[in-house]
């Protein structure tokens, strides 16, 4: 017995009739400033521990958009995800579908919803009388979401941007404008110049990261003196400027920067130092919309979050092996306590229910350190030792505390902006794991396949000797440069869910031999080589072209 598993297609993810005939006002349709923020995400069971916990959950569910009045407009699969009680779909069994499969999925469901709003702002303009094919870029009247923003004020244009925009216009196609001094720069945004605008912008939010230490970075333990225990082993990493390096707007007015950068794991994470007030917090809601806004529009992002971010977005209560994965030495202090085979832990650790981390924007007076900041687990936890019979309590309230309660303003915001573009149904067939995937693609680049699957076009041909050539060159270069390749004729150098033998890939004779560089269509993935007399002569040229790949969205 054959089971064919159908999914979501561009041509089967269309607007019924039934929507097509109900126009919507831009007032309906939609709030500024991001629009009113969702409900939190679910709320975490309690712990099991033998000591009373304060520990915040987490907010409690984000809402999702509800299901169309008219499911016959929807392909059956996701119809019957959406609709349950009028269909069986195998979207019900998630386990059953493959990452791509699920992608196709979320993908018909953003082109419905793209097609849907394009389709309201055109019935809504020419009831108003608005309505016209010669809009100005970035008109609200536009069936389009058009930014233009400039490149030297990257992040502060796009949060004023999209701040000024309802709420539903986040649902329509992106497209993007840059400026420089003033002016518009040449160039049309067939998705090139958005995978370039996601790019900058993730590095902007990224730049700067603090050096900072988890909390824990300061605890004793058994041995401390001589190096061992959990007083050796829970100094959080510190951080160095991470892959950004460098100030940069990501760095709240004012104050520290967005995020951390954890240099043992090389990850970062939401900085507890930064601010709270309101400017900031919009900076975190746009982080979320950026990531919502980049599944949507199918661009894959080059940022390294930890995956307990991806498993509290999906409504996961954090765990110590989350907390290790984001700084190891501190995981491996904290399962030192809880390995520990002796009765005696209150006087050999001589520790309360008490955390204690280094914050850079106060000074605790009461500290025995200046700068370090002592916060109670639990009410009275400064006098409640943590004994063998109560130490997984302690544990677990720490790692509540650092994955959540230290930085729930911050996350809260980065979830209230990401559910707000990327809260549909579909959404809820992924794992944290496979969220993952879906936002920063594949490390791993497989340049076999995609030779299997590239296409060519211009004369080009798999037999062709300067082809032969090109992936001569393309095999023999070290991971970096075949990201740089990847990252000059795509726009991002990572694979997408799948892997390379998912992407899309041309190469295109650009003329006979010539001393011209190599360029690119990034916007549809298409290289256009010269025919170079050489492999040398076309490694070289090529190795020039890959090293300096800025500005690749106006091809």
């Amino acid at each position: 017995m054959e089971i064919t598993l159908s999914t979501v297609s561009d041509d089967a993810a269309t607007v019924g009739e039934g929507e097509r005939d109900a126009p919507a006002g831009r007032g309906e349709r939609g709030e500024s400033d991001f629009g009113p923020p969702p409900p939190p995400p679910p709320p975490l069971p309690p712990s099991v521990s033998s000591a009373p916990s304060t520990v915040s959950s987490d907010p409690p569910p984000l809402s999702v958009p509800a299901p169309p009045a008219n499911p016959a407009s929807l392909s059956p699969p996701y119809a019957a995800h959406v609709v349950p009680a009028e269909f069986g779909s195998f979207c019900q069994l998630p386990f059953l579908l493959t990452p791509e499969a699920k992608g196709r999925i979320l993908q018909g469901e953003a082109n419905l919803q793209k097609r849907h709003e394009m389709r309201a702002t055109q019935l809504s303009a020419m009831e108003a009388g608005r309505y016209s094919q010669d809009l100005p870029f970035g008109s609200p009247d536009a069936p389009f979401l058009e930014l233009v923003v400039d490149r030297e004020n990257l992040l502060p244009d796009t949060l004023d941007a999209v701040a000024r925009r309802p709420a539903a216009d986040l649902k329509k196609p992106l497209r993007v404008k840059f400026t420089s001094d003033g002016m518009a720069e040449e160039g049309i945004d067939e998705g090139g110049v958005t995978k370039e605008f996601f790019q900058l912008l993730v590095r902007e939010m990224f730049a700067g990261g603090d050096r900072t230490r988890a909390p824990g970075a300061v605890l004793p333990g058994p041995g401390a003196e001589a190096g061992g225990g959990v007083g050796a082993e829970s100094g959080a990493p510190r951080g160095s400027g991470g892959p950004g390096g460098g100030d940069a707007q990501g760095r709240t007015p004012g104050g520290p920067s967005m995020f951390s950068y954890e240099e043992e794991s090389r990850l970062h994470w939401f900085n507890p130092a930064s601010l709270s007030d309101p400017e900031s917090l919009a900076r975190f809601r746009l982080f979320g919309a950026a990531l919502g806004l980049a599944i949507y529009n199918g661009v894959i992002l080059d940022i390294h979050l930890p995956p307990v971010a991806y498993r509290r977005l999906m409504g996961c209560r954090p765990t110590l092996a989350d907390l290790t994965e984001l700084s190891p030495s501190l995981g491996r202090g904290l399962k030192q306590l809880l390995a520990y085979p002796g009765q005696d832990v209150e006087h050999v650790f001589c520790r309360n229910f008490v955390v204690e981390y280094e914050d850079p924007m106060a000074v605790d007076k009461s500290a025995a350190v200046a700068g370090v900041r002592s916060v109670e687990l639990m009410p009275g936890g400064a006098d409640i030792p943590v004994t063998h019979s109560t130490r997984g309590a302690f544990v677990d309230l720490y790692v509540q505390h650092v994955l959540d309660t230290l930085v729930s303003k911050q996350f809260a915001a980065f979830a209230a902006g990401f559910y707000q573009v990327c809260g549909g149904p579909a959404l809820t067939l992924f794992t944290p794991g496979e969220l993952e995937l879906l936002v920063c693609g594949e490390p791993d680049l497989d340049m076999e396949a995609l030779q299997r699957v590239t296409k060519y076009d211009g004369g080009f041909s798999a037999a062709h000797p300067a082809v032969g050539a090109f992936w001569n060159v393309v095999r023999n270069m070290p991971l970096e440069q075949q990201k740089q390749l990847l990252f000059f004729t795509t726009g991002c150098d990572r694979a997408p869910v799948g892997g390379l033998g998912n992407l899309p890939f041309v190469v295109q004779r650009s003329g006979p031999d010539t001393s011209h560089l190599p360029t690119s269509h990034t916007c549809f993935n298409v290289l256009l080589l010269p025919e170079y007399s050489s492999r040398e002569k076309l490694r070289e040229r090529l190795l020039v072209a890959i090293a300096n790949a800025e500005g690749f969205g106006l091809q």
